[in-house]
């Protein structure tokens, strides 16, 4: 992990994927994304994170940010 990689882990319930989309957003702009793009990053965390936790077994999910160049988004089940 470098250091413009950013990591959480939350719970793959329902109520978790409004705080990851939050946690999302509030990181991006804190490194100096501007607003527009960061909600729009934080869309895509929400559409991610609701598949994690409607479509897999996992008890947790991961949301990886790397906003060093680019802005690069993943989230990972752990099923």
């Amino acid at each position: 992990m470098d250091a413009d990689e950013l990591l959480a882990v939350f719970p793959a319930v329902p109520s978790s994927v409004p705080t990851a989309r939050r946690w999302a957003c509030q990181q991006l702009i804190l490194r100096g994304v501007d607003d527009s793009t960061a909600q729009a990053a934080a869309l895509l965390v929400s559409e991610l994170a609701t598949n994690a936790v409607l479509h897999t077994r996992s008890a947790r999910f991961t949301v990886c940010l790397d906003a060093a160049d680019d802005i690069e988004i993943g989230v990972l089940d752990h099923d």
